[in-house]
């Protein structure tokens, strides 16, 4: 029976891969348990930033903070921030992150300064990332081709020990508005895929309502400009005769300062014996779309008196 006991070296031995099963499993626990953690953060850094997006404007907008968040969560040693304009070619590289001890000599390399740098159209770059949201290059070099000069990028990828690059879009409804091109150190790729995708969206969703934001402020300065040169003053009135609008020139022509008069009624300033009739004219040109009618009525000075004015009315309701 002697066969069926162990002998010491056995159960040693046996011991010994329980005990390295065991520190496999701990291994792996701590492990999965550090990479949850690392997912916890870089999901509450994603909420924190959409909730300064949200507070963000144009001219306070911190492009560089944007850019440390997507190195965090990506894993890049370096990237680039690049805004395309409106037709979707050329693009601006407003902020360049991870390069501050070498940006000396990245210039050097280089030839140019890369922060504020704006490229041409770019046909290959362009057909490389067509309807993909992330896109692979085994280099820098891979990515740039002959954008940038063959010698400075192969210099850049051997002094900094530079391996694969990737081009993440940043849309909005199918429009490319700018991207990040992340770049990484040898033996080192892109973490956290989806995670990347759901933050570049995010800045999908702030740079289309910056473009929003700034093209209505460019139209209401052009506007204001426009209606504040004219001889007339063009004023909005809304459906229940409510003031929405009056142009600069109010104050230049007849005295009132038009923010005094918006959202009062259009007739507090009409002679008392011409309202009834005006008002009349009024809802016969709100019965009719696009129809107009021109009409003659005395309106309050700032002092009291009274001047004749002829208006011509629209009806664009």
């Amino acid at each position: 029976m002697d066969h069926q006991y162990k002998t010491k070296e056995e159960l040693i031995r046996e011991l010994e891969e329980v005990q390295h099963k065991y520190n496999s499993l701990e291994a792996a626990y701590i492990k999965d348990r550090e990479v949850k953690e690392q997912e916890k953060q870089i999901l509450e850094k994603l909420i924190h930033a959409s909730g300064e997006f949200i507070v963000f404007q144009d001219n306070t907008c911190d492009y560089a903070k944007i850019l440390d968040n997507i190195l965090a969560i990506s894993g890049a040693k370096y990237a680039s921030f690049n805004i395309f304009d409106r037709e979707g070619l050329d693009f601006t590289s407003v902020s360049i992150s991870g390069i501050k001890d070498i940006y000396k000599n990245a210039m050097s390399f280089l030839g140019f300064d890369p922060v504020n740098k704006h490229w041409k159209h770019d046909p290959f770059r362009a057909e490389m990332t067509k309807d993909k949201a992330i896109t692979r290059f085994d280099s820098l070099h891979q990515l740039t081709r002959d954008v940038i000069s063959k010698n400075a990028v192969h210099l850049l990828e051997k002094t900094f020990s530079l391996g694969e690059t990737y081009v993440v879009k940043i849309a909005k409804d199918n429009q490319v508005l700018g991207d990040f091109t992340l770049i990484f150190q040898k033996n080192e790729t892109l973490l956290h895929a989806e995670l990347v995708e759901l933050y570049s969206n995010q800045v999908g969703v702030f740079l289309d309502r910056n473009r929003i934001t700034n093209s209505l402020r460019d139209s209401e300065a052009r506007y204001a400009s426009m209606t504040s040169n004219i001889s007339d003053v063009i004023g909005i009135v809304g459906p229940e005769g409510t003031l929405k609008y009056l142009s600069p020139n109010l104050r230049k022509l007849f005295g009132w300062d038009p923010q005094e008069l918006l959202g009062k009624s259009c007739w507090s300033k009409i002679h008392p014996d011409d309202v009834e009739r005006i008002q009349g004219e009024f809802a016969a040109l709100s019965e009719k779309d696009n129809s107009t009618r021109m009409v003659e009525f005395r309106s309050e000075n700032p002092d009291g008196s009274y001047l004749p004015i002829e208006l011509t009315a629209t009806n664009l309701l």
